[in-house]
C-alpha cells in the first residue's frame, strides 16, 4: 500500500512526542515490504527525522550562517509545496497527516486519511487556555479533520473517551493504539554533568496545564527542610520574570534550577541520577516522560487524572494535582520509603513490556487496512 505523510510537524518540531512519534513509524515502514511511503520532505531542523536513516539526502543546518533564517523559511515553505504536489497527484492510497491542516480537504479529492489525535488538551481543560484565537482555530480545524477523517487513531483509551465525548463520533471508528519508548538506552558513558548531589526531577514545558506553580509550591517546605535538596527542571524555555519572582515569595531561591537537554543521553542521566520524577500536569494525552521514568529505573510520582493510571499502572505513586498536600506527601512518601521506591521501578520494567514501536507500527498498518477495505 502506498501511504502519504504530510511535513507538517517536521517544519514545527525540533523536539516533540509527535515528530518522535512518526519517525518511529516511517522507520519501521521503510524495513516493510508491504508499505511504500512517501514523505515529502528537502530540509528539517527536528533532531528525530535527522538523525534516522530516512532521508539520506536531507537538508540540515545545525549551525548559524548568513541569512539561515530566512533560508529555512523558504525551505520549510518548500517541503509544504512538495506535500501539495504529491496530494494533488492522488498517486497514493492512504494519507496520514502528521499534524492538523483542514486545508488538505480541498485537494484530497476522494482519498482516505487516517488521523491520530495525541490529545484533547485544549478541550479538556479550556481555563489554560482563554482568549487564545490560534488555540479556538486550532480545536475548530482538530475537530473538522476528525470528523471527515476514515478512522482516528487514539493513542491512549482516555484520549477516545474524550473524543467520542466532544466530538459526538462513533467509538468504532476510532482505534487505540499505544505509543512506545521514547528513549534509546545505550552503554554510552554518562555525559560529564555536574549534577546537584540530591535531587527532584521536572521535565519540559512549565506553563499551563503543566501545573508547575502549584507543585513548586507543594514541595517549597520540603525543599526548605533539607539543605541539599533541589528540584531539576530539565529541558523547557529559561524560567521567565514571573517564575523567579515566584521562587523567590516562596523563598527558595538557589533551591531551583533548569538543566539542558541537548542529547538523550543528558535525559537519561537526569532520570538514572534523580531522587525521583514527578509528573503534575493536569492533563496529558499519553505522558512519553513516563515511559522515560521507567526505562532509566526513575521513581515515579504523578497525577491520577486523565491517561495517567491507564499508562503508568502500579508503577507510580499518585496524586490529586488540584491538591497541595496530596502532592508534597506523595514525593515526601517516594523520597523517604526507599523499599516503596524501588518497588515502583520494578513495576515500571515490568510495565514496560506493553509498549514497543513494532507493536505500534503493526496495529497502525491494521487500521490502514481497515480503510482500505472499506473503500
Amino acid at each position: 500500500m502506498k501511504v502519504l505523510f504530510d511535513p507538517q510537524i517536521f517544519n514545527l518540531q525540533i523536539f516533540g512526542g509527535i515528530s518522535l512519534y512518526f519517525t518511529k513509524l516511517l522507520e519501521y515502514y521503510s524495513k516493510d515490504s508491504e508499505i511504500e511511503f512517501k514523505l515529502p520532505l528537502t530540509y528539517s531542523d527536528n533532531r528525530y527525522i535527522c538523525t534516522s536513516s530516512l532521508l539520506k539526502n536531507l537538508s540540515f543546518y545545525e549551525y548559524n550562517f548568513l541569512f539561515k533564517d530566512e533560508i529555512v523559511k523558504i525551505l520549510k515553505r518548500f517541503n509544504a509545496l512538495k506535500f501539495y504536489i504529491k496530494l494533488k497527484s492522488k498517486k497514493f492510497d492512504l494519507l496520514h497527516p502528521t499534524y492538523f491542516d483542514k486545508s488538505i480537504l480541498k485537494h484530497i479529492g476522494n482519498k482516505q486519511f487516517v488521523l491520530t489525535i495525541h490529545d484533547m488538551t485544549q478541550e479538556m481543560v479550556p481555563e489554560y487556555f482563554v482568549f487564545d484565537k490560534k488555540v479556538e482555530e486550532f480545536k475548530e480545524t482538530k475537530k473538522i479533520l476528525a470528523q471527515k477523517a476514515a478512522r482516528i487513531i487514539a493513542i491512549s483509551e482516555n484520549t477516545k473517551k474524550d473524543i467520542i465525548n466532544l466530538y459526538n463520533i462513533e467509538e468504532n471508528k476510532i482505534d487505540i493504539i499505544y505509543h512506545a519508548l521514547p528513549l534509546k538506552i545505550t552503554d554510552k558513558e554518562s555525559p560529564d554533568q555536574e549534577l546537584p548531589e540530591k535531587f527532584i526531577l521536572f521535565v519540559g514545558q512549565r506553563a499551563k496545564y503543566k501545573n508547575f506553580a502549584l507543585f513548586l509550591q507543594s514541595i517549597s517546605d520540603i525543599l526548605k527542610n533539607d539543605k541539599n535538596l533541589k528540584l531539576a527542571c530539565a529541558g523547557g524555555p529559561d524560567f521567565n520574570k514571573s517564575e523567579k519572582k515566584f521562587i523567590k515569595n516562596l523563598g527558595i531561591e538557589g533551591k531551583v534550577i533548569r538543566l539542558p537537554i541537548t542529547y538523550d543521553e543528558h535525559l537519561i542521566n537526569y532520570y538514572k541520577n534523580a531522587l525521583c520524577f514527578v509528573f503534575p500536569s493536569i492533563y496529558e494525552g499519553f505522558g512519553f516522560p513516563i515511559l522515560e521514568a521507567f526505562q532509566c529505573g526513575c521513581p515515579l510520582v504523578c497525577s491520577n487524572t486523565s491517561s495517567f493510571p491507564e499508562v503508568a499502572g502500579d508503577g507510580a505513586v499518585y496524586f490529586d494535582p488540584y491538591d497541595t498536600e496530596s502532592i508534597k506527601s506523595a514525593v515526601v512518601k517516594v523520597i523517604q520509603d526507599k523499599s516503596l521506591s524501588k518497588n515502583i521501578v520494578q513495576k515500571g520494567y515490568d510495565r514496560l513490556k506493553d509498549f514497543s514501536w513494532q507493536k505500534t507500527t503493526e496495529l497502525t498498518k491494521k487500521t490502514y487496512r481497515k480503510v482500505l477495505a472499506d473503500g
